[in-house]
């Protein structure tokens, strides 16, 4: 899709076929122009704001999304891109921590089983540690831990959030706004 298809793509949502949030999955550069061709067709001033507040909210925050599984990573970073998140992935316990401590993330997405950690440990180490320990965690996993708890004991560690896979777009953008307080 080219950039001048972009906001084409934005206002057909914004004429009423979808949601008037759907602005959001714009890239910043292609939000000018979306809100210009919007208003040249007449689209209603409150749905064009309504859909940029909501793009705002999500603009600029950095998502680590950690998962042993490329598919998984590339699913998720598909999501949270179109949802106006910046991402960073990494495949691993290790290289997750390198990567945050590099690029400081407002949240970390971080899948239960790795092959080199335990995401809930990893969690834990996150939450102690000064420069972390505001970021919110939010486990993600397939399985429920092996001692047969359920999505609530795998929040030990002080994950602010549990999601279990597969997990629709939808949940997964609104887990993670709850947890970073941007609840749309």
């Amino acid at each position: 899709m080219n950039a001048e298809s972009k906001p084409k793509w934005a206002l057909g949502y914004l004429k009423g076929r979808a949601k008037a949030v759907a602005l959001r999955r714009l890239p910043p550069a292609a939000l000018t122009t979306a809100i210009r061709i919007a208003e040249q067709h007449g689209v209603a001033r409150d749905q064009i704001e309504a859909a940029v507040q909501a793009w705002a909210k999500t603009a600029g925050t950095l998502i680590l999304s950690v998962d042993d599984r490329p598919a998984s990573l590339y699913l998720r970073d598909r999501i949270l891109r179109d949802h106006g998140f910046h991402v960073a992935n990494a495949e691993s316990g290790h290289e997750a921590v390198e990567v945050a401590r590099r690029q400081r993330p407002q949240l970390i997405l971080l899948d239960v089983y790795l092959p080199d950690a335990d995401g809930r440990e990893l969690c834990q180490r996150f939450k102690v540690d000064p420069a972390f320990r505001d970021v919110p965690v939010v486990l993600i996993s397939a399985q429920l831990p092996e001692d047969g708890g359920s999505a609530d004991t795998a929040r030990p560690g002080g994950a602010d959030g549990f999601l279990r896979e597969p997990v629709s777009a939808e949940l997964l953008v609104s887990t993670l706004k709850q947890a970073l307080g941007k609840v749309a």
